[in-house]
């Protein structure tokens, strides 16, 4: 009885640290979700349709430089991140290893720019249309 009872606190602690830690995106959404507050489903419709994030150009800005995309769709601390990881893979070519970083880095950040964007609107449509 006392392992489920431990087992059942450690899968609450665990639930509690998530509802803890926010990310950016999701402080992103909220503040959207603020301006819709007594809006109609037609209203709701066109302000989703100005909000919501180009997938092109979320992996446009990653082409150029890995952070972009992710800073456009509000991920600001994975946009850091991307950035400080090209800075280390350009530093590293001296050890020939950043010949292989550099792509790799480049590849990861198109990726998630397209994944993040897509997931952005995705969660953006949820949450206005979610109550209708």
């Amino acid at each position: 009885m006392t392992k489920l009872t431990e087992n059942y606190r450690l899968v609450e602690e665990k639930v509690s640290r998530r509802k803890r830690t926010t990310t950016d995106l999701a402080i992103n959404l909220n503040n959207e979700i603020e301006h819709t507050k007594g809006m109609t489903r037609p209203e709701k419709r066109v302000y989703f349709q100005n909000k919501q994030k180009s997938t092109e150009l979320a992996v446009i800005l990653s082409i150029l430089m890995p952070g972009l995309g992710q800073y456009y769709y509000g991920n600001h601390s994975l946009a850091s991140f991307m950035l400080l990881s090209l800075i280390f893979s350009f530093i590293s070519i001296i050890l020939l290893i950043g010949f292989i970083l550099v792509p790799l880095v480049y590849l990861f950040g198109i990726i998630d720019a397209y994944r993040g964007v897509c997931n952005y609107n995705n969660e953006l449509f949820k949450m206005l249309f979610r109550h209708d």
